[in-house]
């Protein structure tokens, strides 16, 4: 399997986290349809293609972008829906149209997270919805991450900004009593 992709049992040991996962594609799927998508949405950095089923189910035809090929035949055995497509390619290389694109912790891996967020924003002709670690430290254990210390000033002023806490729940300002630890990006196309 894929890096992302997990067993069952590795799920359940990481039960929060997976939580939170699953809780921003719903989020996303009511977001876009607030924003007027109906049809096309692409997933970018899709890992093992969990999001797209949730977004499939809401009657979108979803295409999930990812680099990993294991990710990409984890992707084809477990989800197989006509609304459901993939394609191994980086980021960078996107180059299609989508009512809707969603990207859930993949631009802080990108070598130029500028590029790839333009390059997805202009993938969306409605909406643009990311996230990323928010204000994550690098301890120097991090090999995965490129970018680190993301928040709000590093995205467009016009993005309207949601905050996730560990425990899955998704805010719509700074919440007081809990840290977040996942910024949420909801930028309309056009801006």
């Amino acid at each position: 399997m894929g890096k992302q992709c997990h067993t069952v049992e590795s799920l359940l040991k990481f039960r929060g986290d997976w939580a939170t996962h699953l809780t921003r594609y719903y989020f996303a799927a009511n977001i876009l349809k607030d924003f007027g998508v109906e049809n096309t949405v692409l997933d970018a950095g899709c890992g093992c293609g969990y999001g797209l089923e949730i977004l499939s189910r809401y009657g979108y035809k979803v295409t999930g972008v990812d680099s990993d090929e294991e990710n990409f035949q984890y992707t084809l055995k477990r989800f197989n829906s006509p609304k459901i497509s993939f394609l191994v390619i980086p980021l960078e290389k996107i180059e299609k149209i989508y009512e809707g694109v969603v990207s859930f912790e993949a631009l802080e891996h990108s070598d130029d997270l500028d590029k790839g967020f333009e390059i997805l924003r202009k993938a969306a002709t409605n909406v643009f919805i990311f996230s990323v670690p928010y204000k994550q430290v690098n301890d120097g254990t991090d090999k995965i991450h490129k970018h680190f210390m993301l928040d709000e000033s590093r995205f467009p002023k016009e993005t309207m900004f949601f905050y996730q806490t560990l425990d899955g729940l998704i805010y719509d300002r700074m919440p007081t009593k809990h840290s977040p630890n996942t910024l949420i990006g909801v930028l309309k196309r056009g801006n």
